[in-house]
């Protein structure tokens, strides 16, 4: 085998070495990217869920104040007749 034939082949081989190191390492850091994304919209979503929860629980301690209110249940009435 002559030295050029040797040479290009040595060349191929490391460039295929070098295109699967690439390949993997894309490949890996594309897993890390998709699950360091799904855990960040798991917390966003737990996070905007909190607050909607406690925008409702804030609502309905308003309207159970609310008919608690004597003077605004008599209001009430007197307007519904």
């Amino acid at each position: 085998m002559r030295i050029s034939h040797k040479m290009i082949l040595e060349f191929l081989i490391v460039a295929l070495l070098v295109g699967v190191v690439g390949y993997l390492s894309i490949y890996a850091s594309q897993e890390a990217l998709t699950q360091s994304i799904a855990e960040g919209s798991s917390a966003l979503a737990g996070r905007i869920m909190g607050e909607i929860d406690g925008n409702i629980y804030h609502r309905v301690e308003i309207f159970q104040e609310y008919s608690k209110d004597l003077m605004l249940q008599e209001a009430i009435s007197k307007s519904s007749i």
